[in-house]
């Protein structure tokens, strides 16, 4: 057991630095398209892209002949999570970092707005 605890510890250390990771790299796109809106649809569309190949690798497409059945309230935090991420990136990463530098997830994000 401790094995696994171990895993799981090095698995969120490795997520917990890809977040400044992700933040800097699409405040960098989101400079370089010249939209931070184009930029959170590209970070969406390769994402879902990744998803999808995750999804085909590992169960095929039959889970998904069964999405009908699920209780409809259970697609809300889809719709809260898009929602969230797109106005909080909208405001919170790339837009500030643009305006004054100083209000983002971190400071790699800032730097990368400004090289």
């Amino acid at each position: 057991m401790a094995a696994d605890n171990v895993r799981y510890a090095l698995l969120m250390l490795v997520a917990g630095l890809g977040i400044p990771v992700l933040a800097a790299l699409n405040a960098q796109l989101g400079h370089r398209l010249a939209s931070p809106a184009a930029a959170a649809t590209v970070l969406f569309m390769v994402a879902l892209g990744m998803a999808l190949l995750t999804l085909l690798a590992t169960a095929g497409l039959a889970p998904l002949a069964r999405i009908a059945e699920p209780p409809k309230y259970l697609f809300l935090g889809g719709r809260i999570f898009g929602l969230l991420r797109a106005f909080g990136h909208l405001g919170g990463t790339t837009f500030r970092c643009g305006q004054c530098g100083i209000l983002c997830f971190t400071r790699t994000t800032c730097i990368s707005w400004f090289d």
